[in-house]
């Protein structure tokens, strides 16, 4: 059986996003802001080769998107403290965390459609002069 190169770099983006969440879990000590952090960076980077993978080969975007960016996002870590808060009925803790993780992935997927579009903007009107 052959192993494409798109499957190696799927693999290696995955161990060097994991890489990246253990660096931010040994930053950071309250377990909800790692979580967050991660969530947060996962779906911005997603975000940005999303909006530029016009521009990106396939196997690069495996890398970054299927890869790296699901080795750091933590979302069924999430998933599983969100539970723990309801069991241990503390809703505020629980809706903090929900309400966070949501609203600033989406704002971190704006902000890298917003940085796309700027830098395309910078780039062409170099490219005009």
């Amino acid at each position: 059986m052959k192993i494409s190169s798109n499957y190696i770099g799927i693999a290696v983006g995955g161990g060097l996003g994991a890489l990246a969440r253990l660096g931010v879990f040994s930053i950071i000590d309250e377990t909800l802001l790692k979580v967050l952090v991660c969530n947060i960076a996962g779906t911005f980077i997603y975000a940005l080769a999303n909006d530029l993978s016009e521009h990106l080969p396939k196997e690069f975007r495996n890398f970054i998107m299927s890869g790296f960016c699901g080795g750091i996002s933590i979302f069924a870590t999430f998933s599983k403290d969100s539970v723990l808060a309801l069991q241990e009925r503390d809703f505020g803790e629980f809706f903090a965390n929900l309400f966070s993780n949501f609203t600033l992935c989406v704002i971190a997927v704006f902000a890298a459609g917003w940085i796309v579009k700027r830098s395309k903007k910078l780039l062409s009107g170099r490219g005009a002069k």
